[in-house]
C-alpha cells in the first residue's frame, strides 16, 4: 500500500508511542513525506526499514490551512491511498479537509489515519491511544461542511464550535485560548473569562431559509453543531431534543448553550447548577444559516479557529464524506 505521513508541529510521544506508529509506517510500500511536516523524521527512522520513502519537498502555500492542500494535491501524484495524521483532532481535520476538497484532482481516492499525539484526541478520526491500529479501511464519516460568505472553511467531524475560546495547550496545561489570537497571530493567548454572550441584536437561524422563532430567552454564550454517530440516543431521554433526530439516516443537531461548554476551568467541571441547552436536529437535506454573530466570536472546526470575514455561516451534512483508515469496524452504527 502506498501511503503518507504528516505531523503535527512540535508533537511528542513516547517511547512505546512512537514504537507502535512506526511498527504502523512499516507496513506500507511506499511513504510520501514533506520536508516541511516532519519529513525527516519519517525518513531518518524509517532508513533501514525496506519502507521506500520519497520527499515530495517543500511546501510553498504560507496560509497554514492549505497547506494540507497541497500537500494532498502532490502525494496525489504518487497514488497515496491513506495519509496517516500525528497529532490531535485539529491536524486530522486539516487533513480531512484537503482530502475533501482536492478529491477530483487526486487519480486515487485518499483516506486518512489519525495517530493520536495531540491536545484532546476526542476522535473520530483519531484513534484513542490504547488502540493499535490497522491499515484496514473502517468506515466512512458523516461531516459537517462549514461555510463563510460562499467560502468552504472547512469540515467537522467531532464538534463545530462558535464562541470566544477553544482548549489548548501552553506548557503541557490545558487551557482555554483566545481563539481569535491564535486564528489571526498563531499566537497561543490564555483567555481566563470566556463566558461572553456571543451574539448579537439581529442574531438569526434559518432552517432551509425558514427563520426559526422559538430561541431561548436565555443568554447564548456558545453555539456547538456536531453529526451524531451514535445509535442509542434513543435510549438516553435525558439529551432531550437531539433524540429526535434518531430517524434520520445521516444525523446531526445544533445546540444553542447559555454557559460554555469545552472549558479548560477545573472549577466548572461537574457544575451542580442547572443549564439551558436548546437543541435543533437536522440531517443531509437541510441547510443551515446562523447570522448576527459578535464580532469577538470566531469558529472553531475540531479544534482549529477560524476568523469570521462575515456575521453570517452555512452549514450542511455531508454523508460518508471521508474514509477512515484504522479500527477495521465501523464505530457507532
Amino acid at each position: 500500500m502506498i501511503g503518507a505521513v504528516v505531523a503535527k508541529p512540535g508533537f511528542s510521544l513516547t517511547e512505546a508511542r512512537k514504537a507502535t506508529l512506526f511498527s504502523l509506517l512499516k507496513q506500507f510500500e511506499t511513504l510520501v513525506v514533506s520536508d516541511d511536516m516532519d519529513g525527516k523524521f519519517f525518513s531518518d527512522n524509517l532508513r533501514r526499514s525496506r519502507v521506500k520513502v520519497v520527499s515530495v519537498g517543500g511546501i510553498n502555500e504560507k496560509r497554514y490551512a492549505y497547506r494540507f492542500d497541497e500537500f494532498v494535491l502532490k502525494a496525489g501524484e504518487h497514488g497515496v491511498q491513506v495519509v496517516v495524521t500525528v497529532g490531535g483532532d485539529g491536524i486530522a481535520s486539516y487533513m480531512a479537509t484537503a482530502i475533501l476538497r482536492q478529491k477530483d484532482k487526486v487519480k486515487v481516492p485518499m483516506g486518512i489515519l489519525g495517530f493520536a499525539a495531540g491536545t484532546a484526541n476526542v476522535g473520530p478520526i483519531v484513534l484513542p491511544k490504547n488502540v493499535v491500529p490497522t491499515l484496514t479501511k473502517g468506515h466512512r464519516l458523516d461531516s459537517i461542511e462549514v461555510t463563510c460568505g460562499g467560502k468552504v472553511l472547512g469540515y467537522g467531524f467531532n464538534d463545530i464550535i462558535i464562541g470566544r475560546t477553544f482548549l489548548g495547550t501552553v506548557d503541557g496545561r490545558m487551557v482555554n485560548l483566545n481563539a481569535r489570537a491564535m486564528a489571526e497571530e498563531g499566537r497561543a493567548v490564555e483567555e481566563p473569562d470566556p463566558d461572553m454572550i456571543i451574539t448579537g441584536k439581529d442574531f438569526s437561524i434559518l432552517l432551509n431559509g425558514k427563520k426559526m422563532t422559538a430561541l431561548p430567552d436565555v443568554p447564548v454564550r456558545q453555539i456547538c453543531i456536531s453529526t451524531m454517530h451514535q445509535e442509542n440516543l434513543y435510549g438516553r431521554t435525558v439529551l432531550g431534543g437531539v433524540t429526535e433526530a434518531c430517524g434520520f439516516k445521516h444525523p446531526a443537531a445544533l445546540a444553542l448553550l447559555d454557559k460554555v461548554s469545552t472549558d479548560a476551568r477545573p472549577e466548572t467541571w461537574g457544575a451542580k447548577d442547572f443549564r439551558t441547552t436548546t437543541h435543533l436536529c437536522f440531517d443531509e437535506k437541510d441547510s443551515i444559516r446562523i447570522s448576527g454573530i459578535a464580532e469577538a466570536a470566531c469558529v472553531v472546526i475540531d479544534g482549529n479557529p477560524f476568523v469570521l470575514e462575515k456575521d453570517t455561516l452555512d452549514f450542511r451534512c455531508v454523508p460518508e464524506s471521508v474514509e477512515v483508515y484504522g479500527l477495521g469496524r465501523r464505530y457507532g452504527r
